[in-house]
């Protein structure tokens, strides 16, 4: 196996998360990579568990997470959430083609926004090369495409329900570490829509305080990100978003039905 430090800011952190990759047979399930993240500033190791657990029962494509044990040649090495890998494998699984293009922001500024360079910002993980034109050209349309033309251009682009669910459930988790970095973006050849898909969701919940602003889309450092921002301009999709918080909140969102999971944990 290779063994890496993972993460960004968390990277100063006394206790680090890694990535272990299989060089040679696969760990186990086909498995490749095993992101483990420390979680050193969630002492309850409960966060990035329950979102991703959260989302997933929401309807929405995402990573698993779970807590392990890690031993290394046999002495106990710490406490870990295991973080499942978003490539191919991912998208197999979950009926999604993993021929198709899968970009990662992996940077601060990978916002949909004017100011994105897919070659900078963007990270491709699966699909033929392209050189960034299909996500190029998803950044002009969102941008170019005036506010009260925007309910058609979502139906275009991206599978409506999947896309007010997420935003939703982003709002309901107070994720404030998305939009600007820290998701995905797949393009499905068959459909020619594309699927934003979430990604690294440690900071959520009271971690940025209990009036986390539900308009947020990125930092004072970096451009909004438009796909979220004219999402809530248009009151017909913030309607919608509303109504879908309401049914996510009588459903899974609420104590009865989380405390049973944060108890497990």
């Amino acid at each position: 196996v290779s063994i890496r430090i993972r993460g960004d800011g968390s990277r100063v952190y006394p206790k680090k998360s890694l990535k272990v990759r299989f060089n040679t047979d696969p760990f186990a399930d086909g498995k490749t990579s095993l992101n483990l993240n420390a979680e050193w500033e969630d002492k309850s190791y409960i966060q990035q568990v329950l979102a991703s657990h959260l989302i997933t029962e929401s309807g929405q494509h995402c990573f698993a997470a779970e807590n392990v044990r890690v031993y290394l040649n046999g002495t106990f090495f710490g406490l870990y959430v295991l973080v499942e890998a978003v490539d191919e494998r991912f998208l197999e699984t979950r009926g999604m083609d993993p021929e198709g293009w899968t970009y990662k922001a992996s940077l601060d500024g990978s916002s949909l926004s004017v100011f994105d360079d897919p070659h900078f910002h963007w990270e491709q993980k699966t699909g033929s090369n392209l050189n960034g034109a299909d996500l190029q050209s998803l950044i002009n349309g969102i941008n170019n495409t005036p506010q009260n033309s925007y309910e058609s251009f979502v139906d275009q682009a991206f599978n409506r329900s999947e896309m007010v669910n997420l935003i939703s459930m982003n709002i309901l988790l107070s994720l404030g570490s998305t939009y600007y970095h820290n998701y995905f973006m797949h393009h499905d050849p068959a459909t020619d829509k594309w699927t934003m898909l979430p990604w690294d969701m440690d900071k959520t919940l009271l971690y940025y305080g209990s009036g986390f602003p539900y308009d947020r889309s990125s930092t004072p450092w970096v451009p909004d990100n438009p796909y979220h921002e004219k999402a809530i301009q248009s009151d017909v999709i913030l309607a919608e978003i509303r109504a879908r918080m309401v049914e996510l909140q009588s459903g899974i969102f609420n104590t009865a039905y989380v405390q049973p999971i944060i108890d497990s944990i």
